[in-house]
């Protein structure tokens, strides 16, 4: 899967990821960064990812 549509899933979703190269992706947390946001991020993840693999 190209980084760059995950970027733009999670950017659909109100998440700010970068994408650096093909298949990379760049996470930058600001140091406040609190679980339920870690956890909305992991899910919304979870959930790109298993749209594209279906």
């Amino acid at each position: 899967m190209e980084g760059k549509v995950v970027v733009a899933e999670c950017l659909a979703r109100g998440i700010l990821i970068n994408g650096t190269g093909e298949h990379v992706l760049r996470f930058v947390p600001p140091l406040i960064i609190a679980q339920p946001e870690i956890d909305r991020l992991l899910d919304t993840l979870t959930q790109i990812f298993s749209k594209q693999a279906a």
